[in-house]
């Protein structure tokens, strides 16, 4: 599914109610709705439930291990951009889909039905999510990652390790990386997929 835009742009509490509201509804066999749906930054997921009206309707879904009958609960995982030239708009996308943003949270991931074996890129998005969030929970001041990837930046520097570090400035506490060559860099989230704590 490609992107879908309205004109005026949203608040965040606005966003909210708007992905809610895209993730309830119901159908003669199941009906659909929200459990938790929280962001990070311009991405939203929501653990998503659909329960079957009576044993004899089946979830649309194969890759979940239930049992027949029983309620499952997914992750839909939503791209948002919003601005006044823009309006909002939003792609959204299923956790089978594999997708490349893997910032979801322990606390909707918790939620989750568990998948067969077959789940592979279900499996794969989530095995993402839970390693992106015990690595921010063990990255400290002074922990040195190395990436699985060099990252080149806009001054030319090139590198994969880099010590963690808080920059302080009028008041605000950010997280950076100090580089091999001094300097402090931003990593984002998608670059320290597969990142690995080596002191």
């Amino acid at each position: 599914m490609g992107w879908c835009f309205q004109n005026t742009p949203l608040t965040r509490p606005q966003v909210k109610a708007e992905i809610t509201r895209m993730a309830t509804w119901e159908t003669d066999s199941y009906t659909v709705s929200p459990l938790r749906v929280v962001n990070h930054g311009s991405t939203w997921y929501a653990a998503v439930q659909y329960v079957p009206k009576n044993d004899a309707c089946a979830i649309p879904f194969s890759e979940y291990d239930v049992k027949p009958g029983a309620p499952v609960v997914l992750a839909l995982i939503f791209l948002t951009r919003n601005s006044k030239r823009d309006g909002f708009g939003y792609k959204d996308m299923s956790e089978s889909l594999g997708p490349v943003e893997s910032t979801c949270p322990a606390s909707v991931l918790k939620m989750l039905s568990p998948l067969k074996p077959s789940a592979e890129w279900a499996q794969a998005w989530r095995d993402r999510c839970t390693a992106r969030n015990e690595l921010r929970a063990a990255i400290k001041d002074g922990v040195t990652v190395k990436l699985a990837s060099p990252i080149k930046f806009q001054g030319g520097f090139e590198g994969d390790t880099f010590t963690a570090t808080t920059y302080h400035r009028r008041g605000q506490h950010r997280r950076c990386y100090r580089g091999t060559d001094g300097a402090l860099y931003r990593l984002t989230d998608y670059s320290l997929i597969g990142a690995k704590i080596v002191a």
